[in-house]
């Protein structure tokens, strides 16, 4: 497993003790995702801004990543016989509207640059599924939290 990460915000130290090849680099990075994709058989795309105070103050920095970071994830995957993508979006989709529980039938209401750009990812992604021979998801975290653990098989 190949790990790509511009540790914008983590560190590679939280990566200790997996079997994993970490690569430092980032997702806008066209070039870079089509080295790493060209012999894998599944993404499962995680990177994004994801501070949404920070997409407020830096709208085109949070697009670049987001948007189009996933749109260079998504051209890399097709053109690598369509390997698999998983999406990870997000709840801000659905703004502030009070309805629980929460529904993926819902219509998104997007209040935040990180929001309208989660939202992009799972559009394009449906988009582009349609291109692909094979099947794509999205996973839309609520509240995340907990412990995260690796098996080795």
């Amino acid at each position: 497993m190949i790990i790509l990460d511009s540790l914008r915000t983590g560190f590679e130290s939280n990566l200790k003790g997996l079997n994993v090849q970490f690569k430092k680099g980032d997702i806008r990075d066209k070039k870079l995702v089509n080295e790493l994709v060209k012999d894998a058989n599944g993404i499962f795309h995680l990177a994004a801004l994801v501070s949404v105070t920070e997409s407020l103050s830096n709208i085109t920095e949070c697009i670049e990543i987001n948007t189009v970071g996933t749109i260079n994830i998504l051209e890399a995957a097709r053109k690598n016989d369509n390997c698999k993508v998983i999406l990870s979006t997000s709840a801000a989709n659905y703004g502030n509207n009070p309805v629980l529980p929460k529904v993926e039938t819902m219509s998104p209401e997007p209040l935040t640059p990180y929001a309208i750009t989660k939202l992009d990812g799972g559009v394009l992604l449906k988009n582009v599924s349609g291109s692909m021979e094979c099947p794509n998801n999205i996973i839309r975290y609520f509240n995340v939290f907990g412990l995260c653990g690796y098996v080795t098989p």
